[in-house]
């Protein structure tokens, strides 16, 4: 699976790029070590053979040879987007070992063993005993750009990546009302997915609109649901407060968000701008560069 980090940074790569990361290094991970090429080698030759493209039979399109410096550009293109942290490079069969930074993946820590008594009885209950435990990885820290909103500790908030949201009968079309695991302290509440897309279709009507039908089964509800919890631990520039602290008052602030958005951010609400639209915008890279006002003027 791939997470909205990993897919922010893969967005506008060159597609041979992706193909490397999401086919021939991430199925790789090693979930107890976040490691690629330990248990299972890399190499540069390796990986210019799975990114070979293989003509159908009378194919006219030419064959393009894939080279290992033009793999090597491709890893050098990940390593500056932060997918990658090379570990080794090594020696003469060139094996190659990665740090993912932003995937997720399991530590899985065996316990020492019971200590068992000499007593028959004893034994035979403790014998083969071993106890796993498993503890979320903590992933790497990014410095962020300061907002016009101050945005503090942002990383270290705790954002839950839901795998199936939940509907509520009371959402016509299948709209999402909020999502599993998305129950945050009281009274912020779950993330209100349906009032967001009518402040979207109300302020934003000339951009793209999400199909309500479809929105509780993509990445997009996923990713509101994260930015609705994030968006409430920024602190306020001037105010001594987060920018909002319960339903109601997070209701009026993205409804801020969009005026914005319609009044200051002529680049994103251009006719000539296809890619802009909530899906993108929930993003969590950019969705601070919004706050930061990278797209004002």
């Amino acid at each position: 699976m791939v997470n909205e980090d990993e897919d922010a940074a893969l967005e506008y790569l060159p597609h041979r790029d992706q193909v490397l990361y999401l086919r021939g290094i991430k199925p790789h991970l090693d979930m107890q070590t976040g490691l690629v090429g330990v248990a299972r080698r890399l190499s540069y030759k390796g990986m210019a053979e799975l990114l070979e493209e293989h003509r159908a039979r009378g194919s006219t399109v030419p064959r393009v040879a894939i080279t290992k410096q033009m793999v090597r550009e491709s890893v050098k293109r990940l390593v500056d987007r932060g997918l990658l942290d090379q570990q080794r490079s090594g020696g003469r069969a060139e094996w190659l070992v990665f740090r993912l930074p932003l995937a997720h993946w399991v530590s899985v820590r065996p316990y020492e063993e019971q200590r068992r008594n000499n007593t028959p009885a004893t034994t035979r209950s403790h014998s083969g005993v071993a106890q796993l435990s498993e503890g979320a990885a903590t992933q790497e820290q990014h410095t962020m750009n300061n907002t016009h909103q101050e945005i503090k500790n942002i990383n270290n908030s705790t954002y839950v990546e839901c795998p199936k949201p939940a509907v509520s009968d009371a959402d016509g079309g299948g709209v999402v009302s909020g999502c599993s695991g998305d129950q945050v302290s009281s009274p912020l509440g779950p993330c209100p997915h349906a009032e967001i897309l009518d402040l979207w279709a109300k302020h934003l009507p000339g951009c793209r609109q999400p199909k309500r039908a479809l929105w509780s089964q993509g990445q997009g509800a996923r990713n509101l649901a994260n930015r609705w919890k994030q968006a409430a631990a920024i602190r306020h520039s001037i105010e001594s407060r987060t920018l909002y602290h319960d339903r109601a008052s997070g209701l009026d602030w993205w409804r801020q968000l969009f005026e914005y958005i319609a009044t200051r951010c002529p680049l994103l609400t251009s006719d000539e701008t296809r890619w802009f639209d909530l899906q993108w915008l929930v993003k969590k890279e950019n969705f601070l560069k919004t706050l930061d006002k990278k797209y004002e003027g």
